[in-house]
């Protein structure tokens, strides 16, 4: 019994995966851009564009408020 829960488990999280548009190469670039605009949140959102990718390194400096611009309140004083 507990097999056939698993798999049921996982056989609705594949399908429902496969339902989102974002994730459909086959559809047009601006419709996954636009279902995954509208899957997320204000934060998501705000969160994309203050993000700097991998590791700053020494010259953490330049990116102190964001990398373009945005700051971010960490609650720290580095």
């Amino acid at each position: 019994m507990r097999s056939l829960l698993i798999l049921l488990t996982l056989s609705i999280s594949t399908v429902l995966r496969a339902q989102l548009p974002f994730q459909d190469p086959a559809r047009p670039i601006a419709e996954r851009v636009q279902d995954l605009l509208g899957r997320m949140t204000p934060e998501e959102k705000f969160r994309q564009l203050f993000m700097v990718v991998g590791e700053v390194g020494p010259d953490s400096a330049r990116y102190r408020n964001g990398i373009f611009g945005l700051q971010l309140d960490r609650g720290t004083d580095a």
